[in-house]
């Protein structure tokens, strides 16, 4: 599956493969409707996508074009997606809608091994550099001692677009509005 949160220009995607995140990307949102067009097709079976729900302030411009960007995403994939509203993710991820961003971000670590996991641990002898030793006693040694995880290298709207992965991985179809082969309209 694919996970996006969606943005007024720029999103953030999670694809997903055994319940792991296998790639992840922060794109121009018509680079990224190209690939729900494109190479996306063959490999992917879901989308899912963070919808715009009412927060009781204003709205202002960026949130009409970022649901107008929703629509164009479910428009060109024309296959099976979900649209999981905030409050939806943030209670499944942290068990309570009413969590920020950095619990959020905070669960998603742990889910998927911890901090040592997500930043990785490099070797304490060699420091990351990957040899020890001077001259002749020069040798290799492991650059790290805990490998990054999956969520290595993970910022931002990569957060965001997980949580929706693992909110309709875990809780299917149902967790929000399913609509199959593009816009019911």
């Amino acid at each position: 599956m694919i996970a996006i949160d969606p943005g007024p220009t720029h999103s953030g995607w999670v694809e997903m493969s055994d319940g792991q995140p296998i790639a992840h990307g922060h794109w121009e949102n018509g680079q990224l409707r190209a690939m729900l067009a494109g190479e996306a097709r063959d490999r992917v079976e879901l989308v899912g996508c963070e919808w715009v729900s009412h927060f009781g302030k204003p709205a202002g411009r960026d949130l009409f074009e970022t649901a107008l960007w929703t629509g164009r995403f479910v428009e060109r994939w024309s296959g099976p997606t979900v649209l999981v509203t905030r409050q939806t993710i943030k209670a499944h991820v942290c068990g309570d809608a009413a969590a920020n961003g950095s619990h959020v971000r905070q669960a998603l670590i742990d889910r998927f091994g911890g901090n040592q996991r997500y930043r990785g641990v490099k070797c304490s002898t060699c420091k990351g550099r990957g040899k020890t030793g001077l001259g002749k006693s020069r040798r290799d040694c492991p650059v790290w001692e805990i490998e990054p995880g999956p969520v290595a290298g993970f910022v931002d709207h990569h957060w965001s677009a997980l949580a929706v992965a693992v909110t309709v991985l875990d809780r299917g179809v149902t967790c929000g509005v399913l609509i199959q082969g593009g816009l019911p309209w």
